[in-house]
């Protein structure tokens, strides 16, 4: 059964399903709803799926499955494992996911060798946060298990990395596969900016910034795990005040809401504010000065 959440896209979903056949819209529900991100679009499909379903399957609107995607993700369900993902290629791009992220099948076991499924080994928690090998479009999980779960829906752009790391604290039985399941269209992605100016630039920081924040101060890490993450915090508390300050200094307009809950959820960020300041005060002095010369 496929729920398919229309957020107001530009094309509705209603028109898209008309060629299909009576018998394949049956199979269809369409849920409408203001647009307010992925976190939210994706919660509401979860929400509306039967108490019936074994599984859940996620796959977002620019993306596509190959055809042995679902096969295989239950597969590794029948081999006992409880959530799955896979390898997949952004459209055009020279390499796979799986290589941008370090990620092998050799670093893990095998559980299918000839459907190539694998279950972690390891401290997939660690990888998640230096670098996520799971891709949204590429999960399957077991409704029994993962169904009352949700995205955060105030965190912005990393609000599927918390959604990974609360499964890896709640289940060591994770499958996937190295082959290329799924297809990355090349749609408007969120996490993908041409200039650190921008609002939605300062929207990605701040996602980045909400996410560490809120992993330091839910989840028992290890001190390589607290590393990792202070350096996160670290590096997205620098990049949204550099990037709010110039939003402010062009006259960019963007959503002020993010800096208030910044400094709610951040009280560091105050630490950190005098040097920005100082960086940009001196800045146009420097400038001066290289004209004078």
């Amino acid at each position: 059964h496929v729920i398919l959440v229309d957020d107001e896209s530009p094309i509705s979903a209603a028109s898209e399903v008309l060629p299909l056949t009576e018998q394949e819209r049956a199979a269809i529900t369409i849920i409408r709803r203001p647009n307010g991100g992925t976190a939210k679009a994706r919660n509401t499909g979860m929400a509306a799926v039967s108490d019936r379903a074994g599984f859940i399957a996620l796959l977002d609107c620019d993306d596509m499955w190959r055809e042995d995607h679902l096969s295989n993700a239950v597969a590794a369900m029948d081999l006992g494992c409880e959530f799955f993902f896979a390898n997949n290629r952004r459209e055009n791009a020279a390499s796979d996911w799986f290589a941008l992220c370090e990620f092998s099948g050799l670093d893990h076991t095998v559980i299918d060798e000839q459907r190539a499924l694998y279950r972690v080994r390891g401290d997939l928690f660690g990888t998640i946060l230096v670098k996520a090998p799971i891709c949204g479009s590429t999960v399957v999980m077991r409704h029994d298990k993962f169904g009352s779960f949700r995205f955060e829906e105030d965190m912005g752009t990393c609000d599927d990395l918390y959604f990974w790391l609360e499964v890896v604290r709640c289940t060591d039985k994770i499958g996937f596969s190295p082959n290329e399941h799924t297809i990355m269209g090349d749609a408007i992605n969120q996490s993908v900016i041409d200039h650190w100016r921008s609002a939605k630039a300062l929207r990605l920081v701040y996602g980045g910034l909400m996410f560490a924040v809120k992993v330091r101060q839910t989840f028992s890490l290890t001190p390589e795990q607290t590393r990792i993450v202070d350096a996160i915090i670290r590096a997205n508390r620098e990049g949204f005040l550099k990037t709010a300050f110039s939003l402010v200094i062009r006259g960019i307009r963007f959503d002020y809401s993010s800096v208030h809950q910044c400094v709610r959820s951040d009280p560091g960020i105050w630490r950190a504010l005098p040097a920005m300041i100082a960086r940009f005060l001196v800045r146009p002095f420097r400038a001066h000065v290289r004209s004078e010369n």
